[in-house]
């Protein structure tokens, strides 16, 4: 079945953005969530819809395996983070209400690695490198993603300083986002890929004042990153791929 991508959205900055914060903020809460398997079936299905939502935007058609490709970890990533999430379980019941504050350096490190990696995808799509726009084909162009993202400072970046100045600023919100997508998954079963598109969907929707709130902050705090930032990033990009960087209207 050809599963592929096409929509109305606008080639907008803004809406790459938000699709970039949002995916950023709430695969980082997952890591939060007491459920060892649902944690990480959630993680894999937003970066999924990440994925998804930025080809959208710039009208690019992907079969799932190509999704699946960009977006998806290593087979060892995930098992650790199933086992880490086992070991953790019963510390989450009894700590849940401070855990925000035990993990806080672990989840902006997740957050801001996410927003590297989606942003660095939203740039190749936007100069047209990906396939079937461009020349590289999803696991040439996670080969090349991945080399940048070993060089990436993240605990220094000016990424990570602006996803923090919004987080620092919302964890009353982060904390109900927690709890929401917590007891929305309790009984997910593995592999249900239905119930987690419907608590995505509603914490986009009924969660808004907090997963709002929070968006604004941060995409507010994005303002002080400087531009050399993502120029670089683009650069390190292009030279990887073996391609020429064409002029866009934007960093984001």
């Amino acid at each position: 079945m050809n599963d592929t991508i096409e929509s109305d959205r606008p080639n907008d900055a803004g809406v790459t953005q938000r699709i970039l914060v949002v995916h950023s903020v709430l695969i980082a809460l997952t890591a939060l969530i007491p459920l060892p398997l649902a944690d990480e079936a959630a993680k894999r299905h937003l970066r999924r819809r990440m994925v998804r939502q930025l080809a959208e935007v710039h009208r690019l058609k992907l079969w799932t395996d190509e999704i699946h490709a960009l977006a998806d970890e290593s087979r060892a990533t995930t098992a650790a983070g199933i086992l880490r999430g086992a070991l953790l379980l019963p510390v989450r019941f009894i700590v849940r209400k401070v855990f925000l504050l035990l993990t806080s350096s672990k989840m902006l490190s997740e957050a801001s690695k996410h927003y590297h990696h989606g942003w660095l995808l939203n740039c190749s799509f936007e100069q047209r490198w990906c396939a079937p726009s461009g020349r590289h084909d999803a696991r040439e162009l996670r080969r090349a993603v991945d080399a940048v993202m070993k060089d990436v400072p993240i605990a220094s970046s000016p990424i990570t300083t602006a996803l923090k100045a919004g987080l620092d600023q919302s964890r009353q919100g982060l904390q109900r986002l927690v709890r929401y997508l917590s007891d929305q998954l309790a009984n997910m079963r593995e592999g249900d890929d239905s119930v987690l598109r419907q608590v995505v969907e509603r914490t986009e929707s009924a969660e808004e004042e907090d997963l709002g709130g929070i968006v604004e902050r941060i995409q507010n705090a994005m303002n002080d990153v400087p531009a050399e930032h993502f120029h670089q990033l683009k650069a390190s990009l292009a030279e990887s791929l073996g391609e020429t960087i064409k002029e866009t209207r934007d960093h984001a």
